[in-house]
């Protein structure tokens, strides 16, 4: 089987979400009315949430300038850049920007290093330049530390020996 086209998967998502449903606030049944529960209660809620984040990652997206939309297309698409909500300095929901991390400079660890927009650039040339073991290089460079010994692959040093010196 073919790959599934990143729009038919967005559109397959999106049509999960609402498939869902969510709890009536009560449900009359034979003259009987039973309210919600707090598990319905709590459903509608992570619900809500979840569509509150589908949106601000929508409008986000649709706000790039369009010197990064291609590059974190890209990004997104090849599932290098991965996307969170945080809080900016006056503890507003914003939508930061990060590389998966994970067992990357420490074994079983979860990390995560942060990407500003003026970083998208640097990291979509060492993607297309060398792919993973680009992005590896430039976590690598920007981290100030060299991953596990296993990650350390001739591509990866490659990379590195490539964009030292440029990023």
């Amino acid at each position: 089987m073919s790959e599934i086209d990143p729009k038919v998967r967005l559109v397959l998502k999106e049509l999960v979400m609402w498939e869902i449903g969510v709890h009536p606030a009560a449900i009359v049944e034979n003259g009987v009315t039973t309210e919600r529960d707090r598990y319905g209660d709590g459903w509608n809620d992570a619900l809500d949430e979840v569509h509150k984040i589908d949106r601000m990652f929508f409008d986000w997206y649709k706000s790039l300038p369009d010197d990064a939309i291609e590059s974190i297309t890209e990004l997104l698409l090849s599932e290098e850049l991965q996307l969170a909500i945080g809080e900016d300095g006056s503890g507003k929901d914003v939508v930061k920007m990060y590389i998966n991390a994970n067992d990357t400079f420490s074994y079983a660890c979860a990390d995560a290093v942060g990407v500003e927009m003026s970083e998208v650039g640097a990291i979509s040339n060492a993607y297309k330049q060398f792919k993973r073991d680009g992005v590896l290089a430039w976590m690598s460079i920007k981290e100030k530390a060299m991953p596990i010994e296993p990650l350390q692959t001739d591509g990866f040093k490659k990379a590195y020996d490539a964009l030292k010196g440029v990023i």
